[in-house]
């Protein structure tokens, strides 16, 4: 898809601190032919978008983990807003492009709703 691109809707949601600058991101980008996103959820770690968002605090709080490993992990993002944020604009993506529905306009830019994702491109 890198080289060969995709066309296709296409919704990258990542995360402000990690790989967010890699060189195969903007060679994928130049390539997409279909509708694409980009949302970045601001103070989010690579780790933001699984599971680990919601266990390693948990572990921090009990002294299991330095904060410092958490906040490289994932971020300082609170993961009840970046679960809230990344059900909306899942949500949104799947209405608009499988539903055939309205994503209300969630998927056009930056929203008040989710300060916290910035609209990338």
């Amino acid at each position: 898809m890198v080289e060969e691109g995709l066309d296709r809707p296409f919704l990258l949601l990542d995360s402000a601190l990690g790989n967010h600058t890699s060189p195969a991101l903007t060679d994928m980008w130049q390539h997409l032919r279909g509708w694409h996103r980009n949302f970045q959820l601001a103070t989010a770690g690579h780790y933001s978008y699984t599971d680990v968002q919601a266990l390693l605090p948990t572990l921090a709080a009990a002294g299991r983990l330095p904060a410092s490993a958490l906040a490289d992990n994932v971020g300082t993002v609170d993961p009840c807003r970046s679960l809230r944020a990344q059900s909306a604009y899942l949500a949104a993506f799947f209405d608009l492009h499988l539903r055939h529905r309205s994503d209300h306009g969630l998927l056009d830019g930056p929203s008040a709703d989710y300060p916290e994702m910035s609209f990338v491109a």
